[in-house]
């Protein structure tokens, strides 16, 4: 995907997560159409492939610029 250094900086900070059994919050941001969908849909992909479909909880939240 190209993303591979992002993805990367995700993963650690799962493992990271993990390890310390807290919870952590991850901001993307970017401007419109640089990936950052594309972005969090690989990750989640690969999370639920490791943990399987109920290892994590995963929240995701979008900002409306307007609101």
């Amino acid at each position: 995907m190209g993303r591979e250094r992002e993805l990367a900086t995700l993963d650690a900070l799962l493992a990271q997560t993990v390890a310390e059994e807290t919870a952590t919050a991850v901001v993307i941001t970017g401007p419109a159409g640089i990936g950052k969908t594309r972005l969090a849909s690989e990750f989640l992909a690969r999370t639920r492939a490791r943990f399987g479909p109920d290892g994590v909880t995963v929240w995701l939240v979008r900002g409306d610029p307007v609101g």
